[in-house]
């Protein structure tokens, strides 16, 4: 049994590194994304890129405690979850650097739930708004650095990663 396990082991040892190069390096299959981003939130995201200028984004943020919504302020857990359209915008930079400059807007709806018994959950829609830089380290990973500002409730300020399919 312990033969059984060891080989195991060491053939995923062997096979992901592999796996993960021909991953990075391989062109995506479909025009969908994923990415989790990390800031003043932590955000999980996924994507449709309808074109290379253009995709439609939908998110989930959660908030530790923080801001001015429904006058809750520290008292309150906050969460968002948010649908854009999302501009990006390629740089034409010396020496071909992957950079691109990206807008968004959208509608968000926010909610605040009370850390005290008693205290009801309050909701918000509003509209979102966003952009940062996007450096594609290969065809399917990306980074981003951005500042996501929801109208009515709190800013994010980010650093993120994307995966593409």
């Amino acid at each position: 049994m312990n033969k059984i396990i060891a080989i195991t082991l060491l053939s995923a040892a062997l096979v992901t590194p592999a796996f993960a190069a021909d991953f990075a390096t391989s062109t995506p299959a479909t025009p969908f994304y994923a990415g989790v981003q990390v800031g003043d939130g932590t955000t999980i995201l996924g994507g449709y890129q309808v074109d290379k200028m253009f995709a439609v984004e939908a998110d989930y943020t959660t908030y530790g405690g923080h801001g001015s919504f429904n006058n809750c302020g520290s008292y309150c857990d906050y969460s968002s979850l948010g649908v854009f359209g999302t501009a990006i915008f390629p740089l034409s930079l010396k020496g071909n650097i992957p950079l691109s400059v990206f807008g968004k807007v959208g509608i968000v709806r926010t909610t605040a739930t009370s850390r005290y018994t008693g205290y009801n959950t309050a909701t918000d829609t509003s509209i979102g708004l966003g952009g940062g830089v996007q450096y594609d380290f290969n065809k399917r990973i990306s980074g981003r650095l951005g500042l996501d500002i929801n109208t009515y409730y709190a800013n994010n300020l980010y650093i993120g990663a994307i995966f593409k399919f």
